[in-house]
């Protein structure tokens, strides 16, 4: 399922695009708190409407526009709430809205992997299709480190330790320093390497102290954040 997070503002049809572009299975709509007329209430609940007709499902979340890590807050609970499997997808269209609500966006989609957009306005530009109106922002995507749990996290760590120290590390000897086997230690660092947080380099020779087979790690910039983050 693909689920798409939009913030209302003064252009309905603009968010309806990325919605059709993206071919978005439910919608999340939020908007502002500060709204003294209900006007972009008013327009959530337009765009809801319209988003129903063309067969989607959509929500309406009201935000604190004044609050960063409220908007992040809310945000993040849409993954949770919608995150069951590998197959499950999030995007968040930062067209509309406020500053701080595209800077929450973009800092929540490191963690849930969401693709970040932005459109060109459709009036100012010719395009053959909806998709052409898009810009992809990229990020680097970052795994629920939530998810991961404290040992995998502490193997990170001590990856990240023997990288400043331009000392690469193979599974036997993360299997020594955690008192762990070489496979359960092999378990963790596969589930690092498939999110992106460390990188095998080529193995190191004999004459350089190592086997000539193994490959040890490095950590990645993405690992990196990640643990300044924890």
């Amino acid at each position: 399922m693909h689920i798409h997070i939009a913030f209302t503002g003064n252009s309905i049809e603009s968010t309806l695009n990325v919605i059709r572009a993206v071919a978005a299975d439910k919608v999340y709509l939020m908007y502002g708190s500060l709204d003294a007329d209900g006007g972009y209430r008013k327009r959530a609940e337009e765009t809801r409407s319209a988003v129903e007709a063309m067969g989607g499902k959509c929500e309406i979340r009201m935000v604190d526009i004044m609050d960063f890590l409220s908007i992040v807050d809310e945000i993040y609970n849409v993954y949770e709430e919608n995150s069951k499997g590998p197959g499950d997808t999030f995007s968040v269209d930062i067209t509309r809205g406020t500053n701080l609500m595209a800077a929450a966006a973009c800092c929540t989609a490191f963690f849930t992997g969401a693709q970040v957009y932005y459109s060109h306005d459709a009036t100012k530009m010719k395009y053959s299709s909806l998709r052409d109106l898009l810009i992809e922002i990229p990020s680097p995507k970052i795994p629920n480190i939530q998810k991961m749990g404290d040992e995998t996290i502490e193997i990170l760590r001590y990856i990240e330790e023997r990288s400043r120290a331009n000392s690469p590390v193979i599974n036997a000897e993360i299997g020594r320093r955690f008192d762990i086997s070489t496979p359960t230690a092999k378990y963790h660092t596969d589930r690092l390497e498939e999110a992106g947080l460390i990188e095998r380099l080529d193995p190191i020779s004999k004459a350089k102290g190592g086997d000539g087979r193994a490959k040890p790690f490095q950590i990645t910039r993405e690992g990196r954040f990640v643990l300044r983050w924890r």
